[in-house]
């Protein structure tokens, strides 16, 4: 009698693993706040769960699992996909109307172990790949038949009955049955294709999740209750000496009057925009607003939302995560159950779970891999991620990033500083939160200084009603507007004219080139004035991707505490040259501000850095125009024409404009471009793809897949460069002795290898930058190239400076830019 195995290690009977995925599967769905047909979904699911590794019932994977034997024709994955297909096409449940159903249980199935990919090529049985597959399917297919009797007796048990005898009869049929759905699929309307697109990826996430979750033994996090009045009671406390000052009166009365909205709203309405100047604590209110919401909906609907705060950079997280974590800390089992109340999600984040099983038990951290589990399917009641992490499961390809789309079903969605999401991703990021909407019950509140076009004002409820007095009201900041030309040295010449030592400055330009001559010309500059109060070894900051992120994240926080301090004094001013690094929700202070022309709202978000508690003076931003002799100008060079042009044209004929006119030219300027970039918009194709099921693909092909959707456009140019400073030395050793050179026999040795990595993951990453291949050749060669990452072959001095980063003594010219989002 032979017995099958799903996993080892610990051992698993496959028969008892498909009852338990199955069963997740449905929970989930029951859990989740569907507009759709649960009871269909939950009869679809089941069928799933029992059939998704239908093809390990094969000898061959059998002793591929046992004895480490590798053979083509242990993989499962296609096998189980036709033996799904044939078991949801011929169920009762199953008819005209939802036959498409079986085909996207085909799809998920196939690709459970990796990426999802085209609909169209997945369905095609002619092709090379196709071929192969059958071959393949047809020597598994009588393997499996000679252990027909305790295969379907095993079903059986599992509440299913099969006829085995019958399946591998039809199978010469299915072939042509599952080539022709797919091409009735292309002809649904767009409508129909949405609802396929929202199911496709609901049903996969859980599927992915219930797999991964039961194969390690995983159970589910019970869900806690969040006072809705948890921010009051913290500001109470916090700001209760809180000075009465001008800029303390506007965050109050910001406060006040979007709790009062979120209040009274309907709970039917579900998208929300929520538009403030910098400053004025969106932080606090927002989250206050979700802990509000999410009890009204909880009264309400019946569920009880998750609440995922999304910024487009890693750079601002940790503040807003940890100002979070600061109201949150009130509630008395925090401490020990962290993990179940908020995560942090994203590549540079530590891979922590604290979660305290029973009363019985202390709380502690879950091992390496189960904490990665948790955190990568957002089993938490809080998440603080990124743009890219949020974004790509909703519109992405990739199995890590899909694992969670099922968690994402009812939650309250804040997206932070939404400006930053290319305007030619507007209208699909419209489309793909709308279907959040929609289908899954979710709410979404965009949260910014500078609202962009993606909701028009009748698709979002404005959650603070009068926002434009509140900019209209404010002085804090004036742009004072040069449009003419001008090299670096113009710029520096005019820095160093108007410097004085009891002023903080900011510098901001548009590549990390122009911040490392304009750093390093001022830098000679101040040293020549031989100055009494400042000193340019400690007072003179750079911040750029040329910094490695760990370095980058304390010199921020140094900055952040030197220019907030009380007492602060013409010796505590500094100077910080940077890239667009500090171009949104880094909470700095600065007097006085320099910037080269980007799109408005980039400009405005830097006016944002100066002056932010309000003080009597107005605090002037420089507007340059710079660029070399003989080159593009570097606003060109890194926005585009059409950002750049809209720009100069909103600016032409002026010489300042006032912070009380900043909310009218973004509105003027978002328009501007969102009309120019009519003719040229990715968008309309990225939602074709998406309603296509065309996620990702193996060839060259001359249609748009959701691959191409790139938050960050990928430059193949650029290398991953590991800093080897000196804590980081001891890292990469860590990593070359326990993960890179560790020898892989075994699955046990595999998962050993991997958890080493988990362990040192976010440290190893805090120390690599990418740079431009050109840059970075002279300092590497093929040797050092280890797991997507290199590592120069020479000493620290050789390639970088501790002041400036990685150095760049080859002027590459304007074929690189280097926007840094």
């Amino acid at each position: 009698m032979i017995t099958f195995y799903s996993h080892d290690n610990p051992r698993r009977r496959l028969k008892v693993h498909l009852k338990d995925v199955s069963s997740r599967m449905i929970a989930f769905i029951r859990q989740a706040p569907l507009n759709m047909d649960k009871e269909l979904m939950s009869k679809i699911s089941r069928i799933i769960g029992l059939g998704h590794d239908f093809g390990k019932y094969t000898t061959y994977f059998l002793k591929h699992l046992l004895k480490g034997i590798e053979s083509s024709k242990a993989n499962h994955s296609f096998i189980s996909a036709v033996f799904t297909y044939y078991l949801v096409s011929r169920s009762d449940f199953i008819d005209v109307d939802n036959k498409y159903f079986a085909l996207l249980a085909y799809n998920l199935v196939l690709h459970h172990h990796g990426d999802l990919m085209n609909l169209v090529d997945d369905c095609c049985f002619t092709n090379n790949t196709g071929l192969n597959r059958k071959n393949i399917f047809e020597q598994q297919i009588r393997n499996i038949l000679k252990n027909r009797e305790i295969i379907e007796a095993e079903y059986k048990e599992n509440g299913l009955e099969i006829n085995l005898k019958e399946f591998a009869a039809d199978t010469g049929d299915l072939w042509q049955e599952i080539a022709y759905l797919a091409d009735d699929y292309d002809y649904l309307v767009a409508e129909e294709k949405d609802y396929f697109f929202a199911m496709m990826n609901f049903l996969y996430s859980a599927l992915i999740d219930a797999d991964k979750r039961e194969a390690a033994g995983g159970n589910f996090v019970p869900r806690r209750s969040l006072p809705a009045e948890l921010v009051d009671s913290y500001k109470a406390v916090e700001f209760a000496d809180a000075d009465d000052n001008r800029i303390n009166r506007l965050r109050n009365s910001v406060y006040k009057q979007v709790m009062e909205k979120i209040e009274t709203v309907p709970t039917d309405d579900h998208i929300f925009t929520f538009t403030s100047p910098t400053g004025s604590g969106k932080t606090l209110a927002s989250f206050s607003a979700a802990l509000r919401l999410r009890e009204r909906v909880n009264n309400e609907k019946a569920f009880l939302p998750r609440i995922i705060y999304s910024l487009p950079f890693t750079s601002i997280i940790d503040q807003n995560y940890e100002k979070l974590v600061d109201v949150l800390s009130q509630l008395a089992d925090f401490k020990e159950n962290r993990g179940a109340y908020i995560v942090k999600h994203h590549h540079l984040a530590d891979i922590s779970y604290v979660y305290r099983e029973s009363k019985k038990n202390a709380e502690k951290s879950k091992p390496l891999d189960e904490a990665l589990q948790l955190i990568e399917s957002w089993e938490s009641e809080v998440v603080v991620t990124t743009f890219i992490q949020l974004l790509y499961s909703i519109l992405g390809y990739q199995n890590s990033f899909l694992k969670k789309y099922h968690n994402i079903a009812g939650s309250i969605i804040l997206l932070d500083e939404v400006q930053n999401i290319p305007v030619e991703y507007w209208e699909l990021v419209n489309k793909a939160l709308k279907l959040l909407v929609k289908y899954f019950n979710c709410y979404v509140i965009l949260l910014t200084a500078t609202k962009p076009l993606i909701f028009v004002d009748d698709e979002a409820v404005q959650l603070l009603d009068n926002h434009q007095q509140y900019f209209k009201n404010l002085n804090r900041t004036k742009i004072i507007v040069d449009l003419d030309e001008k090299s670096l040295d113009q710029l520096v010449e005019d820095f160093i004219e108007r410097f004085t030592e009891d002023k903080s400055y900011l510098i901001v330009v548009n590549t990390v080139l122009s911040s490392l001559k304009i750093y390093n010309k001022i830098n000679k500059k101040l040293k020549e004035k031989n100055l009494l109060s400042f000193n340019p070894a400690n007072d003179l900051y750079y911040l750029s991707a040329n910094i490695y992120p760990k370095e980058r994240r304390q010199r921020v926080e140094k900055i952040r505490n030197r220019v907030k301090a009380k007492d602060n004094k013409p010796g505590d001013k500094v100077i910080v040259v940077a890239t667009q690094v500090v171009e949104a929700g880094v909470d700095i202070d600065m007097d006085a501000i320099y910037r080269d022309l980007g799109p408005v709202d980039s400009i405005i978000q830097v006016a944002g850095r100066g002056n932010r508690e309000w003080s009597d003076h107005c605090s002037e931003v420089y507007l340059y125009n710079l660029r070399e002799e003989g080159k593009t100008p570097f606003a060109r060079m890194v926005y585009g024409s059409i950002h750049y042009k809209n720009s100069k044209d909103l600016l032409l004929g002026k010489n300042e404009v006032m912070e009380a006119e900043y909310y009218d030219f973004v509105y003027k300027f978002f328009q501007g471009v969102n009309e120019g970039f009519e003719d040229v918009d990715d968008s309309k194709s990225l939602i074709e793809a998406a309603q296509d099921l065309n996620y990702s693909s193996k060839e060259n092909t001359s249609f748009i897949t959701l691959a191409d959707f790139e938050l960050i456009k990928d430059n193949h140019s650029y290398v991953d460069v590991f800093i080897g400073v000196e804590e980081g030395e001891k890292v990469w050793d860590q990593f070359i002795n326990t993960v890179y050179r560790k020898k892989v026999d075994s699955i046990d040795d595999y998962k050993e290898k991997r958890e080493a990595f988990l362990q040192i993951k976010n440290r190893f990453r805090s120390y690599i930058i990418s740079i431009p291949l050109k840059i970075a050749r002279p300092y590497i060669n093929e040797k050092d190239y280890y797991n997507g990452v290199f590592k120069p072959n020479c000493s620290l001095e050789h390639y970088y400076n501790t002041k400036t980063g990685f150095k760049r003594d080859i002027d590459y010219g304007e074929d690189y830019n280097s926007r840094e989002l």
